[in-house]
């Protein structure tokens, strides 16, 4: 792999670090509208045996936070700008799911999501590549034959290669 979005296995493995911080803290962080702690962001989540549980301890709380309609609505202070709530959530469960993928591929693991929430995630990915593109986030998108499956095709679309596993 090489490139933004097609990263070596190493690579790959370091993310639970960013993973766990942007996607459970961050995700359910913005819903209650708080700052990441800065312990948090100076935090190994990885160092720790049960860093895997921990974090879906944490997913699980993250969903929580948003299952308020009312935290859908109105804009989130990022520090820097504002963005309506419901962007910001959605651009965070593409992101979990992205990751959550390099990180399967990359042990060895198998990674499933519904159709319907690939699919989510696939307009998601659609609406945001080419900004994502500009500052290196993902690479440019793989071609894939018609026949490729939803998921296949979110992947495809933020540059990852669906059939790539770990040397």
């Amino acid at each position: 792999m090489a490139g933004p979005s097609n990263t070596s296995r190493l690579e790959v493995l370091r993310r639970p670090v960013e993973s766990t911080l942007y996607t459970s803290h961050g995700l359910e962080h913005r819903a209650r509208r708080t700052p990441l702690p800065n312990e948090l962001t100076a935090r190994d989540f990885a160092v720790d045996a049960d860093w895997a549980e921990q974090y879906a301890v944490q997913l699980d709380r993250a969903v929580a936070a948003w299952s308020d309609p009312a935290v859908w609505e109105g804009d989130i202070d990022l520090g820097h700008a504002s963005s309506p709530a419901a962007e910001i959530a959605a651009m965070l469960i593409m992101e979990t799911a992205l990751h959550s993928w390099d990180v399967a591929r990359a042990t060895g693991q198998e990674f499933r999501l519904s159709d319907g929430a690939a699919g989510y995630v696939l307009g998601v990915v659609d609406k945001s590549a080419e900004l994502y593109r500009q500052y290196d986030g993902f690479a440019d998108e793989v071609r894939l034959p018609g026949s490729a499956t939803v998921l296949a095709r979110a992947l495809a679309c933020s540059g990852r290669d669906p059939q790539w596993t770990a040397a």
